[in-house]
């Protein structure tokens, strides 16, 4: 045998081993490959070439469809499947399912569906105020200040509220809920900010 067969075996064999690996992964390696992906930045592998693969529907896999579509500014399918995520465990108190309501909300603030985002934000202040457990997934994260990462996602639920209000020209209620956000989150990041948009708006 040349040389040029010699390589077109090893390449053979190499595709055989790569294909029979893969054929053995388990719905848990995709979703650990798929989050590995996420977490580097590489949303569209992880939703074109990873996600996919996975054969049950799952809180997790939805929420982890979710924000890869999100990232990609696919914003029907990322409404889609943060939706199922909030659907299909309607009980469950893992805070992914916290984190699902705030990506399904973003993504439908991200459409101009005003409306139906705050539902979804509301939602969160009220049913996850709490600090979220452990098991929440670390992306993306969600911090007061640049030094603290934290467990909470309730203040920045509650900013997106009032900017929905104002993106939909309800000032008054903008205003309210703004002031929310120093009323009840005095430690949050998004303290100077709201601050800042309720002073503009008071001025008006």
């Amino acid at each position: 045998m040349n040389r040029y067969t010699n390589i077109l075996i090893l390449m053979c064999a190499f595709f055989i081993f790569i294909s029979t690996a893969m054929a053995q992964m388990k719905d848990e390696d995709w979703l650990k490959a798929g989050e590995t992906k996420i977490f580097i930045g590489e949303y569209k592998a992880a939703t074109d070439e990873i996600l996919i693969r996975v054969s049950k529907p799952s809180l997790r896999l939805h929420y982890l469809m979710g924000i890869g579509y999100e990232n990609q500014q696919k914003w029907p399918e990322a409404i889609a499947h943060f939706q199922k995520a909030v659907e299909i465990d309607p009980n469950n108190t893992q805070s992914m399912i916290a984190l699902s309501y705030m990506g399904l909300g973003r993504s439908l603030m991200a459409s101009a569906k005003y409306e139906q985002a705050i539902e979804m934000f509301a939602i969160v202040t009220k049913q996850y105020y709490r600090e979220l457990a452990s098991d929440y997934p670390r992306y993306p994260n969600y911090q007061e200040s640049i030094d603290i990462k934290i467990h909470s996602i309730a203040d920045d639920a509650q900013f997106f509220i009032a900017e929905c209000y104002e993106k939909m020209g309800q000032m008054q209620k903008a205003r309210d809920e703004y002031a929310k956000v120093s009323r009840f989150y005095p430690y949050s990041a998004k303290l100077s900010e709201a601050n800042r948009k309720l002073a503009s708006l008071m001025a008006e």
